[in-house]
């Protein structure tokens, strides 16, 4: 067994091909009959072993000892990223005005997938609706601090798990604010506390009228330093 310490700290997220951390094992692990080398991470305090059986995010990659960074392949099946559906030609400016819709939930006239981050097409035009899905995976334990901006109104869902049926409101907008303006409101902030390696499904409603239109999902962790931004695609998975 071999310990050496990063040069650098970062969080780990999962579903990537790359993972850094502050300490690195390296040993020989048992998996059923297959015998093969595999990484354990130690991020701070949190503990991350590289194995396609543990946190179901790494598949058995090469672990560089002297940077601390280990080199894997994502695993069968986990793409990063949020579906985002859309439903036009629905005039009002509250979420209501859209989930009352007789089109609503299942027939979108548009859907995407957002790739990079949880923040949707700015100034696309007038009088739609749109919903977010995804599933997000928490770097590390933490009571996490969610925001929600968009203009018009919007409102930010959160389950205790992947079950949508569990979800719960954390956050709102309830007039307008611009692209990514987190903290016009109180209602945009919600709190949540999350573990490291759970998948929680996200949902968010948006609905616009006219001029400005957008919508974007940020969060921080204070306590481990994670500075309020929007939440990047790595740290999601598609339902």
């Amino acid at each position: 067994m071999h310990l050496s310490e990063s040069p650098t700290a970062s969080p780990i997220p999962l579903c990537t091909t790359d993972a850094s951390c502050d300490y690195l094992v390296t040993l020989s692990c048992t998996q059923g009959e297959i015998r093969s080398d595999c990484c354990i991470c130690m991020f701070g305090s949190e503990l991350l072993i590289l194995t396609t059986s543990f946190f179901h995010a790494l598949s058995v990659g090469q672990c560089d000892v002297d940077t601390g960074v280990c080199s894997t392949a994502s695993i069968e099946g986990c793409e990063n990223g949020a579906r985002l559906e859309r439903w036009w030609n629905i005039g009002g400016t509250y979420p209501s005005a859209l989930t009352g819709n007789s089109r609503y939930p299942l027939s979108p006239d548009d859907t995407d997938i957002l790739s990079s981050t949880l923040e949707a097409p700015t100034s696309i035009g007038d009088n739609y609706g749109q919903r977010l899905q995804t599933l997000i995976m928490p770097p590390v334990t933490c009571d996490w601090n969610f925001y929600i901006a968009s203009d018009d109104n919007s409102v930010l869902y959160l389950s205790s798990d992947e079950d949508p049926s569990n979800k719960a409101q954390v956050a709102s907008v309830g007039y307008w604010t611009s692209p990514k303006q987190w903290k016009k409101f109180a209602s945009q902030k919600g709190t949540v506390s999350l573990v490291q390696g759970q998948k929680y499904y996200l949902e968010a409603v948006h609905k616009t009228a006219w001029q400005g239109d957008n919508l974007a999902i940020g969060w921080e962790c204070v306590e481990h330093g994670i500075a309020l931004n929007v939440i990047g695609a790595e740290y999601t998975e598609l339902p």
